[in-house]
């Protein structure tokens, strides 16, 4: 789609990356006259992934905070269905993987905040992962991709039986297929903040039933074990995240953020 003009508006010059239902674009907006990002829908997807792209626009348009990326509009043009969001320049967390302490702290009291707020407006992002977080050349964080976030009051989308997520970051309450709150993005902030500070996930595995098996049943290698020198309080913090009971973890992402703080880091 190089060099396409969709709505006569938005002039598509950059390949940016694909996903299973999506192909997203960095064109120019030559009606406000700035670079934004065009998520394409591909053709021929499920009816509910159609659906789950549209309220990705609806749970996104809810948002405006700093660390998160805003939306613009929804639209079509000649049966492609598209969505304008923020274009964000920077690398996303997987490069900074592993990185010091203070720099996971850093970063990740920027996710808390985040999504204390999206929590406080009754959104769960549901698939909080270093691929779907990206960090500006000034240190500002931006949670991209609210695929799977949704009101915690919505009706599913999804068909029965079909655990969305990513297998990796996922918290045993999703792996299960349970009802979700807003603990189980505290669950995948664990997961990143764990990858982050040892450059290793807590669980490993080749088979998807046998990694979300470890998820639901097995303890994590304490991150002490896997590295030299981490923090007393940011492992205690990462490991009450990863927590297999959703009321055994934090109460709010705020809590998260006061335990990450010391002095140290102030």
């Amino acid at each position: 789609m190089i060099g396409t003009k969709l709505k006569q508006r938005y002039e598509i010059h950059t390949h940016l990356g694909d996903g299973s239902t999506a192909t997203v674009y960095q064109a120019f907006d030559n009606k406000l006259g700035r670079e934004v990002a065009l998520k394409v829908l591909l053709p021929h997807v499920r009816r509910s992934t159609a659906r789950r792209f549209f309220q990705e626009a609806k749970a996104a348009a809810l948002l405006n905070h700093p660390n998160i990326m805003s939306i613009y509009d929804i639209d079509e043009d000649d049966g492609w269905h598209f969505l304008v969001v923020e274009y964000v320049e920077g690398n996303d967390l997987t490069h900074y993987i592993p990185s010091p302490a203070d720099v996971v702290v850093k970063i990740g009291i920027q996710i808390t905040s985040a999504l204390q707020y999206a929590h406080d407006h009754d959104i769960i992002h549901r698939d909080i992962k270093p691929a779907n977080i990206k960090v500006t050349p000034t240190g500002q964080v931006k949670i991209m991709d609210l695929g799977l976030a949704r009101p915690s009051s919505a009706k599913r989308v999804t068909t029965p039986g079909i655990v969305m997520g990513t297998p990796a970051y996922i918290s045993p309450e999703q792996a299960q297929g349970h009802t979700l709150d807003s603990r189980t993005d505290m669950y995948s902030l664990g997961v990143v903040l764990y990858e982050m500070i040892t450059g290793e996930l807590p669980f490993h595995a080749d088979d998807i039933t046998a990694l979300l098996i470890q998820h639901v049943q097995e303890q994590p290698t304490p991150p002490s074990q896997v590295i030299d020198d981490i923090p007393t309080h940011l492992e205690a913090t990462i490991l009450k995240l990863l927590r297999k009971k959703p009321d055994n973890r934090y109460t709010s992402m705020d809590a998260v953020a006061q335990a990450l703080q010391t002095p140290t880091y102030t």
